[in-house]
């Protein structure tokens, strides 16, 4: 314990230096903004005049401007820990440090720029996250593009534009074009026009534009994670099958899903923006769940990725606090146990009555074992089409699974049929690996099926599971429903549930809840698990894209 806290200290200390020095780095940017404003000492000028040449000291006042903007920018970059963004302060750094001396010895302005490069490179081991790849390179090639792109634009723009600035030659027009960026008050070439000067500040738009953008580019989180290698998915699906104790992981193996490996555990996860949404709890020996906790979050550190489990079971909440995360109740999985499940008793008269009724009415429910060939798929595409059409929605992905025929052939099917033999229902079953327990995924109907048909179906299966020996059978989570209604539940957690209120108009919670719960269930509850609440919006905001594999905005767009 006394190691636990130690290291917490340790990891608090370091956060606080992190943000001290990115509190530091846009403070410099900003002294040097205002450092470039205000004229320097003249006798300190006048020393310098000695040694340099004038168009030197109104360069590095340009320079000394621009890198402090950039500093602001990147600060951003070191309080995410990126090594990007550590690399680019030290060169700013140092420039800004020369800049200050050159444009008129403001050795006050260059020593705190020297006490930021030593504490950069003594805390370097803090900034370990890297940045996109292909974005880095991007970055690159939009610096070097429009470093070329402005030189020619301005001079091509002189030679063309004469008439607004008088006679200009090719030398002239270069040298306009540079000093516009490094000595601006060596004006070559004076505008005679509205337009002449217009031109003139364009130049200028367009070189900050092109290298802010790069600078923009370069600091960006990685923004795709790993494709899994088909070897990778079968070590995954070996770990899974012996250490497995949640339906979740069948989901595991969907091919949305990118893994982390630690020893003999495995960590199923898809990226939604910045953030890496962790599908349960590891998977793997229960001794090595802890350090494979705290393993993933310094991976999600290192990639710039915010963490995020969910749905995960309440026996490992400790491991979660130890690695410095923090929990959430998402809401409440409802299981079954099948050894006292019937139909008998005044309290499940009405859903007897119910059963009775679509038995009448010519409805059967039939458990079709796999493998499925796709010629017997596709009565149950059409249903599902038309399930999707009726409610204007897209598949979901994730937690969920969709309408995949190589994933459908392996599961066992329940359908529901009408008087005449044709599928109106159906849902897919999937089994759990060390527990004796099923559970829904897909449920899918007609729109004008029978009232109670869903019912129905889950009534048969419940009776299949029963009749196959197993002990319980998981009816999915309820999400909200039930969470933070009790006086001592946390303030985010009633937040939750005042929300959930709010918005029922839009998301019948209670009303799922309410249909399940006629199967008398045992409730139990299901976590989210994420690392700061300042990062909670982001986080949800990843857990909606990777589930609907739209981004939030074409989300809110309603775009398909």
């Amino acid at each position: 314990m006394q190691t636990q806290e130690l290291t917490n200290q340790i990891k608090s200390r370091e956060r606080w230096i992190v943000r001290l020095i990115a509190f530091l780095t846009s403070l410099a940017g900003l002294i040097n903004i205002s450092s470039a404003i205000r004229p320097a000492l003249r006798d300190r000028v006048e020393l310098l005049k000695t040694y340099m040449p004038e168009i030197m000291l109104h360069g590095s006042r340009i320079v000394v401007a621009v890198v402090g903007f950039a500093l602001i920018l990147v600060a951003s970059g070191l309080l995410r820990r990126k090594r990007i963004a550590w690399m680019i302060s030290l060169v700013l750094l140092s420039i800004s440090l020369v800049g200050h001396l050159n444009k008129g010895l403001d050795i006050e302005e260059a020593g705190f720029n020297l006490l930021l490069i030593v504490l950069l490179i003594i805390t370097s081991n803090n900034y370990k996250a890297i940045s996109d790849k292909g974005s880095f390179r991007r970055g690159i090639v939009i610096l070097t593009a429009s470093l070329l792109f402005t030189l020619v634009y301005g001079t091509a723009g002189f030679l063309l534009l004469d008439r607004h600035f008088g006679q200009v030659t090719l030398q002239k027009a270069i040298a306009q074009t540079w000093n516009l960026f490094f000595d601006p008050q060596n004006s070559l070439l004076q505008p005679l026009t509205n337009y002449g000067r217009f031109f003139k500040s364009s130049i200028v738009i367009i070189g900050a534009s092109s290298f802010l953008m790069a600078l923009i580019s370069m600091l960006r989180p990685v923004l795709q994670a790993g494709i899994a290698l088909p070897a990778e998915r079968e070590k995954a699906k070996q770990i899974i099958e012996e250490f497995g104790r949640s339906g979740l992981c069948r989901a595991l193996l969907f091919p949305d899903k990118s893994y982390f490996f630690f020893n003999n555990c495995v960590i199923g996860y898809s990226l939604g923006g910045r953030t890496a949404v962790a599908l349960g709890d590891p998977v793997g020996p229960e001794g090595e769940l802890s350090a494979c906790i705290a393993a993933f979050k310094q991976f999600c550190a290192n990639n710039d990725w915010i963490p995020l489990f969910v749905s995960v079971l309440p026996d490992n909440l400790q491991a979660y606090s130890a690695a410095g995360l923090q929990t959430l109740c998402l809401g409440y999985e409802a299981i079954v146990n099948l050894k006292d499940f019937s139909l008998e008793g005044s309290q499940h008269k009405n859903m007897r009555n119910a059963h009775t009724h679509i038995m009448k009415t010519g409805y059967r429910a039939e458990v079709a074992p796999p493998p499925h060939a796709l010629s017997d798929l596709q009565p149950l595409r059409q249903i599902s089409d038309a399930w999707l059409k009726e409610r204007g929605l897209n598949e979901l992905r994730f937690s969920d699974g969709w309408f995949d025929p190589a994933y459908l052939a392996e599961c066992p099917l329940i359908i529901v049929r009408d008087a005449d033999a044709k599928p109106v229902a159906f849902s897919n079953l999937v089994g759990e690996y060390q527990k004796n327990e099923v559970t829904i995924d897909l449920m899918r109907h007609y729109p004008d099926v029978e009232p109670g048909t869903m019912e129905f179906l889950f009534v048969s299966a419940l009776f299949w599971a029963k009749e196959k020996g197993y002990d319980t059978f998981s009816l999915g989570l309820s999400p909200i429903a039930g969470v933070g209604e009790e006086k001592g539940d946390p303030q985010t957690e009633k937040a939750l549930h005042t929300l959930s209120t709010r918005l029922s108009r839009y998301f019948d919670f209670a009303g799922l809840r309410k249909f399940k719960d006629k199967f008398n269930p045992n409730w139990e509850p299901r976590y989210l698990i994420y690392d700061n609440p300042t990062n909670l919006p982001a986080a949800v905001t990843g857990l909606i894209e990777v589930h609907s594999s739209k981004t939030i905005l074409q989300t809110l767009l309603g775009k398909k």
